[in-house]
């Protein structure tokens, strides 16, 4: 840890907020190159793994919209734009 004081204070605050809350199961997920690792604790169930996998795709999809938010909003008004087509959907 010493040779990564940045990662070191960064472990240090989310290891006490984990303990502060009281977590009662854990997930850690760390990619180095092309290798994902997995670690849990009192992650018995799968739903355990599929709530933490949902946030995690959840926190993905919220940066990929904000890092995008303009070409999404012009994307959708240019669709609400244009005369429907053969074959659309009505909005029912």
């Amino acid at each position: 840890m010493q040779k990564a004081p940045e990662f070191a204070s960064w472990f240090e605050s989310v290891l006490r907020s984990l303990w502060d809350e009281k977590c009662d199961t854990i997930g850690i997920v760390a990619r180095s190159g092309n290798m994902v690792y997995t670690h849990y604790f009192r992650c018995d169930l799968a739903e355990d793994k599929a709530v933490l996998a949902y946030h995690i795709l959840k926190d993905a999809l919220i940066d990929e919209i904000g890092a995008n938010g303009r070409e999404i909003k012009a994307a959708w008004e240019n669709l609400e734009n244009q005369p429907p087509q053969e074959g659309d959907q009505d909005d029912c």
